[in-house]
């Protein structure tokens, strides 16, 4: 029933789709499909995919970052991403009035036949409201119309 109520806005000019519900809200590529959320205290997460392609995008909101972050947004970000990633580049910058760290680089998908893909991520903490905020894009292929770099998609 409560997924119900998720649904995104209009199209803007590039066709990417805004999607807003507890508390996240991204902008998601013209192809991609929503696959799922998890909304439970503390922890809200969207996935898309783009089922042509196996591309895929995540989104996540973590709350109570006091109670369990050590204060190393790189470090979280890297563990966040998993052993399919292959040598990530992490840059560390400033957007608005928060540190957004970066990662780009390659990953491996699950499937031993296929290639190698590109994988981007972005991780920062919200000064307004406390919160770790991270949205992550696998693309096994290029494709027009898909944001390459997570950064892209932050609303």
């Amino acid at each position: 029933a409560i997924l119900s109520f998720i649904e995104p806005s209009l199209a803007d000019a590039q066709g990417f789709r805004r999607w807003r519900a507890f508390g996240l809200d991204v902008n998601v590529p013209p192809v991609a499909v929503f696959e799922g959320c998890t909304a439970q205290p503390a922890r809200t997460e969207f996935a898309f995919s783009d089922p042509k392609t196996g591309n895929q995008w995540q989104f996540m909101r973590l709350g109570m970052v006091a109670s369990w972050f050590d204060g190393d947004l790189e470090n979280w970000l890297k563990k966040s991403l998993g052993r399919s990633v292959i040598e990530p580049r992490f840059t560390h910058r400033t957007r608005g009035n928060h540190e957004l760290v970066t990662a780009e680089g390659r990953y491996k998908p699950q499937a031993i036949h296929l290639r190698n893909g590109n994988f981007s991520a972005a991780a920062w903490i919200d000064e307004r409201d406390k919160r770790l905020y991270c949205a992550k894009v696998w693309q096994r292929k290029k494709a027009r119309g898909h944001a390459s770099r997570a950064d892209e998609l932050i609303a």
